[in-house]
């Protein structure tokens, strides 16, 4: 409580006959320092691309994701086909 910078809010609630107390507070905090920004894609050929200022790439494939969708609305069509008959 020392750090805080201010007092925004004091919660007493009643919880099996005792009283409790909950406190929100403001602290400051520093900027992060030493943070790069990266760039993020996310799709289906390519689960996840990234990219850092630096140039250095990412690549994490989403070929058996891919595989595994197809598969399930294969499924899924030919079971819901069986239905309507």
């Amino acid at each position: 409580m020392a750090q805080a910078k201010e007092v925004d809010s004091l919660t007493i609630i009643e919880r099996d006959g005792k009283l409790l107390g909950r406190v929100t507070v403001t602290l400051e905090v520093p900027e992060p320092a030493g943070v790069l920004p990266v760039g993020v894609d996310m799709n289906e050929t390519n689960a996840l691309v990234a990219a850092d200022p630096d140039g250095n790439t990412l690549f994490v494939s989403g070929k058996a994701v891919k595989v595994a969708n197809r598969r399930t609305q294969k499924t899924r069509s030919r079971l819901q086909r069986k239905l309507a008959a």
